[in-house]
């Protein structure tokens, strides 16, 4: 009998005040032999993680987007000293609308935090039923309960009323499965394993929300008792089941070629009854080559090659087949419902993932040189989405199989040992990926499929084009694609969107250095992205809201001395002809060069102006090269640890997102984004990347 128990504990303070994570987690497991034929391996895990004010990925009432728009003169002194006036009210020094908040009242006053507690135990059986035959049943339960809670203070400029939203979710999920497994022999050279298995799994989730109604009774006082009217209350459950039977299989002929095949089927609750059955099955095999016809010679010291075809199917979420009544909270304490805007797909399918894989490694002279390269061919088909329809109808959206999706592309990796000595060694990793993908179809009717929606930028997935088209409003051009303005020196917007770019890059990759020398190691790695667009929203509401941009200086002290000029000739604006200013490039309705100055305030503001914003001078090439993470280590001799009484002792020092050695895009890291979801390629008062630095001692006793 074993016995094994761990802890560790994860505590960080981010770069804005108030804001923490501590995580700790324990694990307990025992593994027993109760006979010659029966073993048991029992374990449980208990986390609890503790976040106070998180902050939103972008585009939230933070400190970007104040610090974006705020006039340079302010001073964060200025805003941190005066966040509250004599009578307790939120004051600010600048405001683009009403509803934006001083940054510092909100990191005092406008706060949030999160509890987590998670179990996950595993019982596993096993059993020797005879020499080649062994059965497997395992049962695990996974428990997590979350409690969150939001304040927003009584006199504050986004809400003067105050406000307070308690919620809690239990989700739970059970899972029990068996294996059989049968080995043996064919003949001396051929070997085989044959599986037999099932699963269940079970999911409920469920979730309360209440928050106070028409502010709070009494100022800074948060509880859902202190709502000025009866709280709203919101409540949620979903449960859903998947059944399986599956076997696999594993063929080895001698030391050289092997195969797996593999079937599924799969049963589940969230799909109509007419489709809730899906089978996916898979075969791969490798050869060894090298092996096969003995070349383990000094160049090539091992060869293999491998093909792959896989299907994977996919259920949904629950409740997407049947129209449902979702709570939409409470009115004078009694609780309301209504019918979900999302209208349900009655025959929806399963989705089906088809995927072919070919590569080969590669390892010559000992180990000095590896090469690994990968081609893979992945198509998805019936991808289940909500899609958007007309307000019309009644409802928001409608739940589709999408139609089919293609993704290609190659993989290499390059792992080289350059120098190698009896105290030091230098190995060199180089990596590169480059995938292509395309939107073959869509369901019928529908001609654009809307993954991401913002201001008059949209993400979208159209027939014929890669997955994650930039579609927005452009400047009007002419037959020869110069830029059209109009009598003013002002562009001309296009009447309807296009598409501006594409999210995904041409290629990606990365270059790793690790040297050692004797008991000191150093490694650093830098990653790179080549090709791709991304629109940046700081940008542009950068230039054209605040002028806070050194890009917008151009054209100032021109448009500021005729100005000058204009007042002291007693000239009226309308009259005057401008000598100096900003100076669109592009041509006139006739194709002379434009030769109208404006103020740049102006020029700029066009590209921003609400409801009427002009997209395309803010789409960037999201290429970047980065120095992602540098290591510096030291391995103490076994003398030092021999006398501590240790086997092992080790330091390093880890930094990570040290330098954007290149970007594409200015201002903003380019890696920044809206969302982790679909609305990759569209950024807006994004968070700074942190940077890190840390300290890792390794002890073996």
């Amino acid at each position: 009998m074993t016995y094994r128990l761990s802890a560790g504990n994860f505590t960080t303070k981010d770069i804005v005040p108030n804001t923490t994570l501590n995580r700790t987690n324990v694990t307990a497991r025992t593994t027993a032999t109760l006979s010659e034929k029966l073993s048991i391996d029992i374990s449980a895990t208990y986390s609890n993680q503790q976040a106070e004010n998180r902050l939103g990925l972008a585009n939230s009432f933070s400190a970007p987007r104040n610090y974006v728009m705020m006039p340079r003169h302010i001073t964060a002194e200025s805003l941190e000293g005066s966040m509250m006036d004599a009578s307790g009210k939120e004051t600010t020094w600048f405001t683009n609308w009403n509803w934006m908040t001083n940054p510092y009242w909100q990191r005092k006053y406008e706060l949030n935090s999160d509890s987590r507690d998670r179990v996950i135990g595993v019982v596993s059986a096993f059993y020797q039923i005879s020499p080649h035959l062994k059965g497997m049943i395992r049962s695990n339960a996974d428990f997590n309960f979350r409690r969150n809670n939001e304040q927003e203070a009584s006199n504050g400029i986004s809400n003067s009323l105050g406000s307070y939203t308690s919620g809690w979710s239990t989700y739970k999920q059970y899972q029990g499965d068996f294996l059989f497994s049968y080995d043996n022999k064919i003949t001396e050279d051929l070997t085989y394993t044959v599986n037999i298995g099932g699963s269940t799994l079970q999911k409920r989730d469920e979730q309360t929300t209440e928050r106070t109604d028409g502010g709070l009774a009494i100022p800074y006082f948060y509880s859902i008792e202190n709502s000025v009217n009866r709280p709203s209350v919101s409540y949620h459950l979903s449960e859903s089941r998947t059944n399986a039977l599956y076997t696999f299989a594993q063929f080895g002929y001698k030391t050289w070629l092997f195969a797996d095949i593999t079937a599924r089927n799969d049963w589940s609750s969230t799909l109509p009854k007419s489709n809730r059955s899906y089978f996916y099955p898979s075969i791969s095999s490798g050869f060894v080559f090298s092996e096969a016809f003995d070349w383990r010679q000094q160049l090539l010291s091992f060869g293999k090659i491998r093909a792959s075809w896989a299907q994977v199917g996919r259920d949904t979420d629950p409740y997407r087949t049947n129209f449902s009544y979702p709570s939409a909270g409470s009115f004078n304490g009694a609780p309301m419902y209504q019918l979900d805007p999302s209208i349900p797909l009655l025959n929806l399918k399963p989705e089906i993932t088809s995927n072919i894989e070919l590569g080969t490694e590669l390892i010559f002279f000992n180990g000095r040189i590896g090469l690994d390269f990968t081609y893979y061919r992945s198509n998805t088909r019936n991808q289940i989405l909500p899609a958007g329809v007309s307000a019309s109808s009644g409802f928001v959206s409608a739940i589709i199989n999408s139609g089919e999706i293609l993704n290609k592309g190659i993989e290499v990796q390059l792992k080289t040992r350059p120098i190698e000595s009896k105290n030091f060694k230098w190995n060199l990793d180089i990596n590169f990926a480059h995938n292509k993908n395309e939107v073959i179809s869509l369901t019928d009717g529908l001609e654009t499929y809307q993954l991401f929606y913002q201001w008059n930028l949209t993400i979208e997935a159209r027939p014929g084009h890669a997955y994650g088209d930039i579609v927005g409003y452009g400047i009007k051009r002419d037959g020869n694609g110069n830029k059209l303005v109009d009598a003013n020196g002002m562009y001309i917007r296009d009447d309807k969107p296009k598409v501006l770019g594409n999210y995904n890059p041409d290629f990606t990759g990365g270059v790793q250095n690790g040297f050692s020398y004797k008991n000191f190691s150093m490694s650093f790695l830098v990653d790179y992205r080549v090709g791709g667009e991304m629109f940046s929203g700081t940008n542009m509401y950068a230039s054209g809201y605040s002028g806070n941009l050194e890009s917008t200086l151009e054209g100032r002290e021109g448009w500021y001395a005729s100005e000058a000029d204009r007042i002291a000739a007693g000239v009226a604006p309308e009259d005057w002809v401008a000598t100096g200013g900003f100076l669109a490039e592009g041509v006139t309705a006739d194709g002379s060069p434009n030769a109208v100055y404006v103020n740049p305030e102006l020029y700029w503001g066009q590209f921003s102006s609400w409801t009427n914003e002009i997209h395309e001078e803010f789409i960037y090439d999201a290429s970047f090269v980065k120095l992602r993470e540098v290591t510096l280590g030291y391995n103490f001799p076994s003398r030092i640890s021999d006398k501590l009484h240790l086997k092992g002792l080790s330091v390093a020092l880890t930094a990570r997102n040290l330098w954007l050695i290149y970007s594409g895009v200015p201002n903003i890291d380019p890696e920044s984004s809206y969302t982790n979801g679909n609305g990759q390629g569209y950024e807006i008062y994004s968070w700074p990347t942190r940077r890190s630095i840390g300290i890792n001692i390794k002890i073996s006793l």
